[in-house]
């Protein structure tokens, strides 16, 4: 709903007609949920709760944005509408207290999903013993590089002081946008030279979702549909936590959810004459995902002198350490069945983030077992094929950007196509293919 509602440039009539049968399937898909907190763990509990509770503020805060949407709609179409948003709170706060109160089951009734190693497998293309001979290594190798570089930055000072004091949060939301607004421009700018972009791509800057606010403690970026063409996208920053959205989480979100990371990903991908598989798979649950977010944390590194800011390599560097953490901060939630508590204090320890952002971090992490791994376990094996197959850059940045949501086989696969192979697949598929069929 709020993806059409607050995102989706369609005419106001094919949008409303969507929402209108949105709205009738709700009240079904809740009912789905009702008895569900008698069958799965606590842990599980407090997630669906919080789920249904954003639910009930997403649908409190759409009716202000509703006048153009159902400008198609008769007066009775449009109380219908507001009626049914009325229902859906009404109902999610219904059974939110109802999950709430619910006893923890016997141990033989709990529901669970697949084994971690099998979601990393079959959802992922992960072997789990892959990160288990060395996650904690990891950790360890690269908060040592951090603490060795910022001792050449300031021996004076730890790498935690450095950034806090010297890469500071704004003083105000509205500082926080402009500057992102700024460092995008340069990002874009500097992206052309490892890549190109499409004529009319756009990327602006929005306030965080409310239903993701809890769940994404720095920001993210949401795209069009790629199966349209659609070239703009969005991101978007967390105003409730721009306290901890220091400048280099804002500098890094400027390359990562954008140029060249996300949406310079997600535009290239709309605009590329692809096979319609290439483009239509789900980055967040599927094997496209080590490529999306692999390709986004590469270019971090790429990108970390545009700023002309030298603690913004330091920075880099701690975010290396960063998507080790989560790698660790994963199998202690999902394999070794710790708790949320020892992920929470793995952040507090390595990374410093306060309280609320770790807490944010990991639930996140309770919500897409295995996703936080993607992000390390894609850059290694996208750094792993440029070394193997000797590609120099631009043009290894270029290709991976440009062959669309697909699996690291498949880029790997197309690596080792002929140039004009290459190009029949990913930029004149539709053109070659009929003349061929």
């Amino acid at each position: 709903m709020n993806t059409l509602i607050n995102f989706d440039k369609r005419d106001p009539s094919t949008v409303s007609s969507i929402l209108v049968e949105v709205l009738k399937q709700g009240p079904a898909v809740l009912r789905a949920a009702s008895g569900l907190g008698a069958r799965i763990s606590e842990e599980r509990r407090d997630m669906l709760a919080k789920d249904l509770q954003n639910l009930s503020r997403l649908c409190q805060s759409l009716p202000t944005n509703l006048s153009e949407p159902l400008s198609s709609l008769d007066t009775k179409e449009q109380e219908q509408v507001k009626e049914g948003l009325t229902n859906l709170v009404q109902k999610a706060e219904f059974l939110s207290k109802e999950v709430e109160g619910t006893s923890n089951p016997p141990q033989s009734e709990l529901r669970s999903g697949l084994d971690y190693a099998d979601t990393l497998a079959r959802v992922y293309g992960i072997d789990i013993n892959e990160l288990l001979d060395c996650y904690r290594d990891e950790v360890e190798k690269r908060d040592r590089n951090l603490h060795a570089l910022a001792e050449d930055v300031n021996p004076h000072r730890g790498p935690f002081q450095i950034l806090e004091e010297d890469l500071a949060h704004y003083d105000s939301p509205e500082e926080m946008y402009q500057a992102m607004k700024n460092f995008l421009r340069v990002a874009r700018k500097r992206s052309l030279d490892y890549l190109a972009l499409p004529d009319r791509e756009r990327c602006e800057v929005w306030e965080v979702p409310e239903y993701l606010k809890d769940s994404y403690p720095w920001g993210g970026y949401y795209g069009k549909h790629p199966l349209r063409g659609e070239l703009e996208g969005a991101v978007f920053l967390n105003h409730h936590n721009y306290q901890n959205l220091t400048e280099g989480w804002v500098k890094l979100n400027a390359v990562h959810e954008c140029y060249p990371g996300h949406h310079a990903h997600a535009v290239k991908t709309a605009a590329g004459d692809m096979p319609l598989s290439f483009k239509a798979v789900s980055a967040l649950t599927s094997r496209a995902a080590p490529l999306t977010e692999g390709v986004a944390v590469r270019s971090e590194k790429l990108m970390q002198d545009i700023f002309e800011d030298d603690l913004f390599p330091l920075f880099v560097v701690y975010r290396r350490l960063h998507i080790s953490v989560r790698v660790w901060a994963n199998l202690l939630l999902h394999h070794f069945d710790k708790g949320a508590e020892s992920a929470v204090q793995l952040y507090r320890k390595y990374m410093h983030f306060s309280e609320k952002v770790s807490r944010g971090q990991v639930f996140s992490q309770q919500l897409t077992p295995g996703y936080f791994t993607v992000y390390y376990y894609g850059l290694n094996k996208i750094q792993q094929m440029q070394e193997n197959f000797g590609w120099a850059d631009p043009e290894f940045t270029e290709l991976i950007f440009s062959s669309g949501k697909v699996s690291l086989r498949t880029v790997r696969n197309l690596i080792q196509l002929s140039a004009e192979e290459r190009d029949m697949l990913l930029n004149n598929f539709t053109e070659r293919f009929m003349k061929t069929n």
